[in-house]
């Protein structure tokens, strides 16, 4: 588990950082919410400041688990596979920010969060004092699912995926406030942002709410170290920790500006470095980020539609 003094390393450092914004550009009509849907979980925060939800494992529970859209499968801590006498299903190779680790998995029957339920899922299994929580819930619970992290009302809301509306964004139906409707895709297992960029650089966008910490690779530092002279603190080395407590280090900078589709962000700190994951999804050598939860909850809510490929944001 993180330190209090390890995550005020990881994260005081914003405060030094100018004043973030939001703009947007346009919004779309919202729509009314399905009422098949599920009408929202309350959430809380970890100690790195990542969304958290309550979540059923074969019929036990409920268990505090983190909202990982980074991570392609669950993952449940040590402690509570012993206590639930999870069946062991062999190893698997498990990346992180830092590396490549062997950890064993458990089989899991029922998991459940709010009125969806996944079955026969094979999870990794790490240490409780790893992960600071219960366990994960990772991409192979939301696949082909709408999730929406409320992060004004501290509330998780999952659905189902349903066809679009014509003439009507999906996300705009069951979301209560309006928002910026943004294509994505599926790339290395991850959602992606299609219409990202920063200034005239397209980047690749990664939406990672199981980084405490938003990174970009040196792909991207050097376009944006010859286009912005003025980035602070560039050669201010800071410790990135992942949400299985691997370490990386990186610079600590400020991104003038970052759009998502007509949503643009300025002045959002940042910090570059060469992930281990970056040279896995081979992205070495082009612009990419990783959003983490401090850019996502800049906004009062973030809405994934795993089903549609579209991504919502709410100011």
């Amino acid at each position: 588990m993180l330190s209090r003094r390890q995550i005020a390393m990881g994260l005081g450092l914003w405060a030094a950082a100018p004043s973030i914004g939001v703009s947007q550009d346009f919004v779309p009509p919202a729509g009314s919410p399905d009422p098949q849907d599920d009408p929202g979980l309350e959430t809380g925060t970890d100690q790195a400041l990542r969304m958290t939800g309550p979540v059923r494992v074969n019929d036990r529970g409920p268990f505090n688990f983190v909202v990982d859209t980074g991570a392609n499968r669950s993952v449940i801590a040590e402690e509570r596979a012993a206590e639930l006498g999870l069946p062991p299903a062999g190893l698997v190779s498990l990346h992180g920010i830092g590396g490549v680790e062997t950890v064993p998995t458990v089989l899991v029957d029922r998991f459940e969060v709010g009125a969806l339920t996944t079955r026969a899922l094979r999870m990794p299994v790490l240490p409780r004092r790893r992960l600071g929580v219960d366990g994960l819930i990772g991409l192979d619970a939301l696949d082909k699912r709408l999730v929406e992290m409320d992060f004004r009302r501290g509330r998780l809301r999952l659905a189902r995926s349903r066809p679009k509306t014509v003439g009507v964004s999906r996300l705009t139906q069951g979301v209560e406030r309006p928002g910026l409707s943004v294509a994505a895709r599926y790339r290395f297992g991850q959602l992606t942002v299609v219409d990202a960029r920063s200034g005239t650089t397209n980047l690749t966008a990664f939406i990672d709410s199981g980084s405490q910490v938003t990174v970009g690779n040196s792909a991207l530092r050097d376009v944006v170290r010859l286009r912005q002279l003025d980035i602070p603190d560039l050669n201010r080395v800071v410790p990135i920790f992942s949400v299985t407590s691997q370490t990386a280090y990186g610079e600590f900078a400020v991104l003038r500006s970052l759009r998502l589709g007509e949503t643009r962000l300025v002045n959002l700190p940042l910090v570059f470095s060469d992930l281990h994951t970056f040279g896995l999804w081979g992205l070495n050598d082009s612009p990419a980020l990783l959003l983490g939860i401090d850019t996502l909850s800049l906004f009062g809510s973030v809405t994934l539609d795993f089903g549609r490929h579209e991504v919502l944001f709410n100011p």
